[in-house]
C-alpha cells in the first residue's frame, strides 16, 4: 500500500488466500458482560474499567480463516475478513488436530513444525486493510492442502451427534493414540499415516444395539504396510459388549478403495470432546 487508497487496497489483498498466516504477537479482542466476566482477561478487563464490555488478550499470531473468494473481493462490496488465533498445541493434540478429530483446531502445513493450529473457537472481524501492512506466510501451497484445509474448517460447523455412551466407549482407544507422541513404533507409524477416522453404525446410531465400524483411511502417500496387529491392538481397546454397543470391527482403507455410500453414511471421529485418563493402561 502507498497512498492509502482503495485500489492500493485491493491489489494488496489479491495475494491473501484463506489459511495464511499472520506471524507475531497479536491482540484478540472480544465483548463479555461486565457482570459475568468469564475469562481472565475478562475479568482483568472488568477490574481495571469497571462497565467495560471489550477485553483484549495477546495471541500469538493469527490465520485467515475467510474464503479466497471473499478475501479478493473488492473492499468496496466486503471490507472485512475474519481471522483466529493460532496457539501451540501439544504434540498429541496437534497429531489429532491434523487429523480433523479435534474439530476446533485447524493448522495448514507450515505450522507443523511449531505445532501451531488455529482456535476457531475465537474469531476475529478485521478490515482488509490491515492485510496491506501485515507479514504473510502463505499456509497452503497444494490444490490438496488447500482442501485438506477446507474440509477441517467445515468440520467446526458440521459436527454429527453420537449417542452419550459413545464417548466413554471410545475413550480407551483414544488414550491409546495420545500417548503414541514421539514414539517410533508400527503404532505410532499407522497413526501418522491417517488421513482421518471415520466411524459407521448399524443399523443406526438411535438403534438399542449397535454394531460399530471404525474406518482407518490412510493418507494417499502412506507406504505399504502390515498393519493387521495393530488394527487388533486398537480394536482390543473398545471393549464390547458395552450397550447399545454389541459388537465392532474394522479396517485400515484409502480413498480409492472405500465406497462413496461409506463414506457419506459414516461421521468423522471427533476426538476434541475427549480427554485421555492419566491413569489408563497403554
Amino acid at each position: 500500500m502507498t497512498d492509502g487508497t482503495v485500489p492500493d487496497l485491493n491489489a494488496c489483498i489479491q495475494f491473501w488466500r484463506q489459511g495464511d498466516c499472520i506471524p507475531g504477537t497479536r491482540e484478540f479482542l472480544f465483548q463479555f458482560d461486565p457482570e459475568f466476566p468469564l475469562t481472565q482477561a475478562a475479568q482483568e478487563a472488568a477490574t481495571a474499567a469497571p462497565g467495560a464490555e471489550f477485553a483484549s488478550q495477546p495471541v500469538e499470531g493469527l490465520m485467515v480463516i475467510s474464503q479466497t473468494c471473499d478475501i479478493v473481493k473488492e473492499t468496496a462490496l466486503a471490507p472485512f475478513i475474519e481471522v483466529a488465533p493460532l496457539v501451540t498445541l501439544p504434540e498429541p493434540a496437534f497429531r489429532e488436530a491434523r487429523l480433523g478429530a479435534r474439530p476446533r483446531f485447524a493448522t495448514v502445513a507450515p505450522l507443523q513444525a511449531t505445532l501451531q493450529a488455529a482456535d476457531l473457537d475465537r474469531v476475529l472481524t478485521v478490515e482488509k486493510a490491515c492485510l496491506a501492512r501485515w507479514p504473510r506466510i502463505a499456509g497452503c501451497r497444494t490444490d490438496t492442502e488447500r482442501r485438506e484445509l477446507s474440509r477441517l474448517l467445515a468440520r467446526k460447523r458440521n459436527r454429527s451427534a453420537l449417542p452419550d455412551a459413545f464417548s466413554p466407549w471410545i475413550k480407551p482407544l483414544r488414550n491409546r493414540w495420545a500417548r503414541l507422541a514421539k514414539l517410533e513404533s508400527p503404532d505410532a507409524r499407522a497413526f501418522d499415516d491417517l488421513q482421518e477416522v471415520r466411524v459407521q453404525a448399524h443399523p443406526c446410531w438411535d438403534a438399542p444395539e449397535i454394531r460399530v465400524f471404525l474406518w482407518f483411511i490412510l493418507k494417499d502417500e502412506a507406504q505399504q504396510a502390515d498393519r493387521g496387529q495393530v488394527l487388533t491392538d486398537w480394536l482390543a481397546k473398545l471393549k464390547v459388549p458395552q450397550p447399545p454397543f454389541i459388537h465392532v470391527d474394522g479396517t485400515f482403507t484409502n480413498y480409492e478403495s472405500m465406497r462413496a455410500s461409506d463414506y457419506v453414511d459414516s461421521d468423522l471421529l471427533d476426538l476434541g470432546y475427549l480427554s485421555p485418563d492419566e491413569e489408563a493402561d497403554d
